[in-house]
């Protein structure tokens, strides 16, 4: 089957701009803080490595982070000015806890624990 060089053209330049917007992390963190920004880069990086789910939503005047987790988790992560809030919502059950900015691996361990 021959694929028609057009749409073979249109499907790799997507696949190119998809891939170029992931890595523009300083397009993304632009407005947040440097705490805020230390933990969006390290929950991009589990995006790479596939515990969380591509579809991330960040909103830098606000400080919110919406991340997915790979079992469907939704996390939404907010900025408390002394720390963050972190929201986490699953089948018909919510949680929430606050976290101080460094607390990387504690936020990823609740994100992910059911």
């Amino acid at each position: 089957m021959i694929m028609n060089t057009n749409n073979f053209n249109k499907i790799v330049n997507e696949l190119f701009c998809e891939i170029k917007s992931e890595y523009k992390e300083h397009d993304i963190n632009e407005g947040l803080n440097s705490a805020m920004n230390s933990l969006l880069k390290f929950l991009l990086s589990h995006v790479r490595k596939g515990t969380l789910q591509r579809n991330y939503d960040v909103d830098t005047t606000s400080g919110r982070m919406k991340f997915v987790t790979k079992g469907g988790k939704e996390i939404v992560i907010s900025d408390a000015k002394l720390g963050i809030l972190l929201y986490k919502s699953w089948k018909n059950k919510k949680d929430k806890e606050f976290f101080d900015y460094s607390e990387h691996a504690d936020i990823l361990k609740f994100a992910l624990k059911s």
